[in-house]
């Protein structure tokens, strides 16, 4: 068994140590990003049938919150490794990778904004800058919800956006 680490849209310099247990041997990976989109690989070891390898990452650099984890594991006959690897007499001389995959999660900041008014009718308008960068790889990662809360004797009447990088704009 190998481990294998790849990074999509990584943080130059985060860094993991990927161990596992439950063989005779344990194969292991201390992995550094050095460019943003690579893939790291560990030494293959000799592992038994009746063993079931247990894997676990954990950032030495970085954070994990900043990424999309996941683990695979190919030439197998187990295809789920997150209850634990089995390995079988069907696994006798395969070729088995297991590879944790940190896809980088898209950033949201928003900054303070102004207000102004009120106007002839007593409206304000509050005005402030939500940004979004996705250096990983994901086309998306799900929606951006923004839930303004104000007294309860205020009334929210209209929204308006604007976007770029082909994202559509609107308002209501």
């Amino acid at each position: 068994v190998r481990v294998d680490k790849r990074w999509l849209g990584a943080t130059v310099n985060d860094a993991v140590a990927i161990t596992s247990t439950g063989g005779t041997n344990n194969p292991s990976l201390a992995a550094v990003a050095d460019t943003a989109t690579e893939t790291d690989s560990g030494t293959a070891v000799t592992v038994y049938a009746g063993e079931t390898l247990t894997f676990s990452e954990a950032f030495t650099t970085g954070s994990a919150a900043n990424y999309d984890v996941s683990l695979a594991c190919t030439g197998a006959a187990d295809t789920d490794p997150s209850d634990g690897l089995d390995i079988v007499a069907a696994d006798d001389g395969a070729t088995i990778v297991c590879t944790y995959t940190n896809s980088r999660l898209p950033n949201v900041t928003k900054t303070a904004g102004a207000v102004t008014g009120p106007n002839a009718a007593g409206q304000y308008a509050v005005t402030y800058t939500v940004e979004v960068a996705n250096p990983g790889a994901a086309t998306t990662y799900g929606a951006l919800t923004d839930a303004p809360a104000f007294d309860s004797n205020l009334a929210i009447t209209g929204a308006t956006w604007t976007t770029a990088g082909g994202a559509p704009a609107g308002g209501s």
